[in-house]
């Protein structure tokens, strides 16, 4: 299987919350190129993760030949221009929750994986916390009844 290399957009807090992940699969993946419109910002976070490109402009790292997935750490507002461009660039695409700000932008990220024929993946990493899991086994089983309003605090 060849190692697939990552591109991360975005070298804010979410982007140190998914790099651990593929730094954990170095014989899966490895992160290639990462981009932030603050410079500091990408060369940090590049030389952190061993990344051996970093860019202040995202649609640089969409040219590199050897980026096969990108993950869009970005604000909400930025998911859709730069899922889309992704995938019309031919990467796959991991996008953090939300998918999009609108039903409308989330279905050009669709369309634009389907055009593309590459994957576009949401990542709601918080359903596999053995908490949450508890919770929808109960709800499932009946346990607490009907659910009106739920708030969770984990520590």
């Amino acid at each position: 299987m060849k190692k697939i290399g990552v591109g991360i957009v975005g070298c804010g807090l979410v982007s140190g919350w998914h790099a651990p992940g593929y730094l954990s699969s170095p014989a899966k993946c490895e992160i290639l190129a990462v981009a932030d419109v603050d410079e500091e910002a990408a060369k940090k976070r590049a030389g952190e993760w061993g990344a051996k490109h970093w860019f202040k402009d995202y649609n640089d790292l969409l040219k590199r030949p050897e980026v096969d997935a990108v993950d869009v750490c970005l604000p909400h507002d930025l998911h859709a221009p730069v899922a889309v461009a992704a995938a019309e660039a031919g990467k796959h695409v991991i996008v953090d929750k939300p998918i999009a700000r609108t039903v409308r932008e989330a279905d050009e990220m669709i369309r634009a994986a389907r055009r593309s024929n590459v994957k576009l993946m949401i990542s709601h990493n918080e359903r596999f916390l053995l908490q949450h899991q508890k919770a929808k086994e109960l709800i499932d089983q009946g346990v607490v009844g009907d659910i009106a309003l739920a708030t969770a605090t984990i520590y």
